[in-house]
């Protein structure tokens, strides 16, 4: 959407510039990064295909204060050009969501459930986040190896952790589902993880990179969710989750390819629950729901629920995230006090209303999941 930009996109976009100008080493030497190295190449190399249709002053527009970047004239075209490139990612995801229809009306449905999704929408279109990426990977990794073509599923399982460390996540859980035997379970396993550790190996080296890593706020904060059980030890709530799935699976789907679609919900839908999430985060569920919703269509209320709650969390963030996604437009925008202002001006401890309204979210997408589990076991 030409109308829209964001600082992120920007911000993001000119990092991979310096990724391609500076080099792969010194980049990951002299930089503050968070994404893996094949992240910022994509990016990188996207910008200099449409380099001919950017504006002359682009390198100076980089270096901007974001505030000048959405006054600029040339705005409009830039944030376009540039978020173009998640395009085919979101087509393509909507087209591999539309293959596990079991009939053409069912097919039909995903599609248009993903096609014309507010929430994808926004995320994608407006917002211009990287995260459809390794969505899009993710839910066609899925897919190939639903079909029978597990290495090829587990090599791009593999490649889009190399944009966002995610669908890690889904590495094993894949392999006890798709595979019967430990020695399969094993030799999957490690063809989705040998590519991403050898992409990632000049970069592990790089103690500069691990520091920022395992240091920034991000990844700090999903460690929060957590039971203090003394001496300065904690319980984590999602890896205890997550490995009790893990054990669940193993005794109770394994080989039962059906599973792949529900066991990758719940899983990405627990860390989003347990994690100081963004609202992009929501994207990497949102294909699993689609799916189990058109499966199950007693589920489209609880699914509107969600939705509707997602809106709530929106609210909570800065105008930059809401009505200041405008800001090409009318950068005044930026400066609009919305709800979460609002409420800053109004309530002593504002945090308290936004942890309700993740609450009432996170009580949404487990309320989905419960009913998902009763509709299932019907059917």
């Amino acid at each position: 959407m030409p109308l829209t930009g964001h600082r992120d996109t920007a911000t993001l976009f000119a990092s991979a510039d310096k990724f391609i100008s500076d080099g792969f080493l010194v980049f990951y030497k002299t930089h503050a990064v968070l994404y893996p190295p094949l992240a910022y190449l994509t990016l990188g190399f996207w910008q200099n295909l449409i380099r001919f249709l950017l504006p002359s002053s682009y390198p100076q527009w980089q270096s901007l204060p974001i505030l000048y970047q959405f006054i600029s004239f040339s705005s409009f075209r830039i944030f376009f050009l540039l978020k173009l490139f998640y395009l085919p990612f979101d087509i393509g995801t909507a087209f591999i969501i539309s293959k596990f229809g079991r009939n053409f009306r069912e097919s039909k449905i995903l599609f248009t459930l993903w096609i014309f999704n507010p929430i994808v929408l926004y995320t994608t279109s407006m917002w211009g986040s990287l995260d459809i990426i390794p969505t899009f990977l993710s839910i066609l990794s899925i897919y190939l190896i639903y079909k029978k073509k597990p290495v090829w599923g587990f090599f791009l399982l593999g490649i889009a952790a190399q944009f966002k460390l995610w669908p890690l996540l889904l590495l094993p859980l894949t392999a006890v589902i798709s595979q019967k035997s430990l020695r399969q379970q094993i030799k999957m396993f490690l063809i989705g993880i040998i590519p991403f550790i050898s992409m990632l190996l000049p970069v592990l080296t790089k103690p500069d990179y691990l520091t920022t890593f395992t240091s920034s706020e991000r990844s700090t904060l999903i460690n929060n969710a957590s039971i203090y059980i003394g001496f300065s030890q904690y319980i984590y709530i999602f890896l205890l989750i997550y490995l009790l799935i893990i054990f669940y699976t193993e005794n109770f789907y394994k080989g039962k390819m059906a599973m792949l679609t529900a066991i990758s919900l719940i899983v990405l839908a627990i860390f989003y629950i347990t994690s100081a999430y963004t609202p992009q985060w929501f994207l990497w569920i949102l294909p699993y729901l689609i799916i189990q919703t058109v499966y199950y269509p007693q589920l489209f209320k609880s699914f509107v629920y969600i939705c509707i709650s997602y809106l709530l969390v929106i609210l909570t963030y800065d105008a930059p995230l809401s009505i200041g996604l405008f800001a090409p437009f009318d950068p005044s925008l930026l400066n609009t006090p919305i709800l979460k202002e609002l409420f800053e001006r109004t309530v002593v401890d504002p945090n308290k209303i936004w942890s309700v309204f993740r609450t009432i979210n996170a009580a949404t997408i487990i309320w989905f999941i419960y009913h998902w589990r009763i509709a299932s076991k019907k059917s």
